[in-house]
């Protein structure tokens, strides 16, 4: 005994309605579409150059020269973190000897 239906079957998906027959020919086309672009946040597990062994030598977001893409001394601009990435400085600013212009020297 066949079960009979009198409309065709409609599968519901974040992007709309599509009737069963043509789910194949939807999934041909959706593998043309391009990858979505990769969001994943930059990891800061390099090690800075200008801190000691003995302090965490990891790259962080409270550098003055963290840029948020990278270091600042590669992009030649500063960043929006305080913190001075050399061993025992507290704070980037004006009591720095390579404060200058409202920035760091090494990145002019």
């Amino acid at each position: 005994m066949q079960k009979m239906t009198e409309h065709e079957t409609v599968i519901y998906t974040t992007k709309g309605a599509i009737p069963q027959s043509a789910l194949h020919e939807v999934n041909e086309q959706a593998k043309s579409w391009a990858p979505p672009p990769d969001t994943k946040p930059k990891k800061l597990d390099i090690t800075c150059p200008l801190k000691g062994r003995m302090y965490d030598a990891r790259c962080s977001t409270d550098c003055a020269l963290y840029t948020g893409t990278g270091c600042g001394i590669v992009e030649h601009r500063m960043g929006t973190g305080t913190a001075c990435p050399f061993p025992g400085m507290a704070h980037c600013g004006k009591g720095c000897a390579l404060y200058e212009d409202g920035s760091c020297a090494l990145i002019k």
